[in-house]
């Protein structure tokens, strides 16, 4: 036999977007800006526009991961440099490469706090996975974990910010929100958790996957983000 269930709602009458006794929702006016990890490499503040740049900063920190040197920059300018004998793939390795805990460190044995922004650049691969159990993002101006034409791998992990106050829709904040972005290459997620991530700005959303990226996300849960996942 054939089974039906039927939901019935009484005396509700509902309007349409458009009725004009309820108006419509307001959007914030698109503005143009830099791309997140060009922006970052440049030393520029998280709210600088194409319109009005700004001066470079030198909170703005990133760590420049390549085949075959690390980068460190500040407001822009490389202050170390470190030579790789192979590439690296995991946060620990990165960790130990740079062996300074002001950029990114070991909080506890399974646990990574990073402190500037994290760029995997063009051919490189991160794979977060056991022993590794957590990589927190400190909440402060220009961290986020970013991957240009790379690949990430998040497996059994749980990634998030280092605090809980995550802007509401159209709250633009100070910018220190932290936020997960895979520009083109590929990113994938496995029984992971990301939560407490971005904001409302170009790319700064959550977890994004952007300008081509592939990959996939299973078994995972997004949660108390501005936005959990988001492509384009």
């Amino acid at each position: 036999g054939l089974a039906l269930t039927a939901t019935f709602s009484i005396g509700h009458a509902y309007r349409s977007l458009s009725d004009p006794t309820i108006g419509l929702p307001e959007r914030p006016a698109f503005i143009p800006v830099p791309d997140p990890m060009l922006r970052a490499e440049a030393g520029l503040e998280p709210n600088s526009t194409d319109q009005t740049p700004g001066p470079t900063s030198s909170n703005i920190r990133t760590i420049q991961v390549f085949p075959q040197v690390i980068y460190l920059t500040q407001g822009g300018k490389i202050t170390r440099s470190i030579p790789l004998d192979q590439p690296l793939r995991t946060p620990d390795q990165i960790v130990q490469a740079i062996n300074d805990e002001e950029w990114i460190g070991k909080s506890t044995a399974d646990e990574v706090l990073v402190s500037a922004a994290l760029l995997m650049e063009p051919g490189t691969e991160l794979v977060a996975a056991a022993p590794l159990r957590r990589i927190v993002l400190e909440t402060k101006p220009g961290v986020f974990l970013g991957a240009s034409e790379a690949t990430l791998t998040f497996d059994n992990i749980a990634v998030e910010a280092s605090d809980r106050a995550v802007p509401k829709y159209g709250e633009v904040g100070p910018g220190t929100r932290p936020f997960v972005l895979a520009e083109g290459g590929r990113m994938d997620i496995r029984n992971s958790r990301f939560r407490f991530l971005g904001r409302d700005w170009s790319g700064s959303y959550g977890v994004s996957w952007t300008k081509g990226a592939t990959g996939s996300a299973t078994g995972s849960i997004f949660e108390r983000s501005f936005m959990g996942v988001f492509t384009y």
